[in-house]
């Protein structure tokens, strides 16, 4: 294997110059036709016309990639980003929860394959440990902006999940105090992947075990179908009001406060 690179050194590198990395190419590949169209000394044949000869017997190259190394698989976290070496990179969101294979490309870019082995992402492999690289495009169509204030959070919270909704936000608000808004929010999030019929069931499941974790509604939603693209219409919600009376934040006292 070694001879056809010492050939081209000594007879092509060697003496030659060059303007650029173009004008060498363009020079090499001059050289190659002219190699290709001399008689090789140990088959006495132009290597050009046996290629032609053997061209029709030759097959196509297979149209999924060839991993020349055992495969580094990964699962995707619910935020669509994977790990590898300390830093993290994202995925396209609809991959989130499951498992893809990672790939180092010529040591400079990260390859990132579905399960199917069909390209899914490429990234520029980071040196910097602890840092996330992010391409915008793989969160395109995820969900729409959810709630910012706890009281919009609350009201959304129990609107969307009537059949458990106040139950597991009450057992938040006893479990989690002043954090409940964000647990509620995360909740919230799973209408991104689930169906809201979907995590009303893993609620009520949950209820019945003692737990409100946000840990446990998703190891029960594992099993249920993700939705194909972003938020279902049907689990949409309008804006709550903005003037409230009095007797509303007393409510809001009842379900655990700023939280």
């Amino acid at each position: 294997m070694e001879n056809p690179f010492r050939y081209i050194e000594e007879h092509f590198v060697k003496g030659n110059e060059f303007e650029s990395l173009e004008d060498m190419n363009q020079k090499f590949k001059e050289f190659l036709k002219r190699w290709c169209s001399e008689v090789h000394r140990g088959l006495q044949r132009i290597p050009e016309e046996l290629f032609e000869e053997e061209r029709p017997l030759l097959s196509s190259l297979p149209g999924q990639p060839f991993f020349s190394r055992q495969r580094v698989f990964r699962k995707v976290s619910w935020d669509c980003l994977i790990s590898v070496e300390g830093v993290r990179y994202s995925v396209p969101h609809h991959y989130a929860g499951k498992q893809v294979c990672i790939v180092s490309y010529l040591g400079e870019k990260l390859r990132i394959f579905n399960l199917a082995n069909e390209l899914i992402a490429t990234h520029e492999i980071s040196t910097s440990k602890g840092r996330t690289v992010i391409d915008p495009s793989h969160y395109e169509g995820l969900r729409p902006r959810l709630p910012q204030s706890a009281p919009c959070i609350r009201e959304d919270f129990l609107k969307v999940f009537g059949k458990h909704g106040k139950e597991f936000y009450l057992r938040m608000a006893r479990e989690y105090s002043y954090n409940t808004w964000r647990w509620a929010k995360m909740v919230l999030s799973l209408r991104s992947y689930y169906r809201v019929e979907d995590i009303e069931e893993a609620m009520g499941i949950s209820l019945s075990f003692g737990s409100c974790k946000v840990s446990t509604l998703r190891h029960l939603l594992s099993s249920k179908p993700l939705l194909p693209h972003g938020i279902s219409s049907s689990s949409k919600i309008q804006s709550p009001q903005i003037t409230r009376s009095l007797g509303y934040y007393s409510g809001i006292a009842q379900m655990g406060g700023g939280g």
